[in-house]
């Protein structure tokens, strides 16, 4: 049972940066990919973050709580996806 739900979440990182790489760029031969590294590093503004909410919802088919809908509930990439993993549980 572990092993499973180590490759959902390998798959929901994946697919989580996957949709993010669209709207936020990082410099460097490594792009988006740590999921460790700040929304604020990475650049990404209330518009990029709505763009992405929009994305992430139909993708995973649930809906952000209203609280959530603002970029500065989350500090890294991985506090979206550990959001997103209780979610859909």
């Amino acid at each position: 049972m572990i092993h499973s739900t180590i490759l959902i979440n390998a798959d929901l990182k994946s697919k989580v940066l996957e949709i993010m790489s669209r709207y936020v760029c990082v410099a460097g031969a490594g792009g988006i990919g740590a999921a460790q590294d700040t929304l604020e590093y990475l650049g990404l503004n209330s518009l990029k973050f709505i763009n992405i909410v929009v994305e992430l919802e139909y993708e995973f088919d649930f809906e952000f709580d209203d609280e959530y809908l603002d970029n500065f509930k989350f500090s890294k990439i991985e506090d979206i996806i550990r959001y997103i993993s209780k979610k859909i549980e």
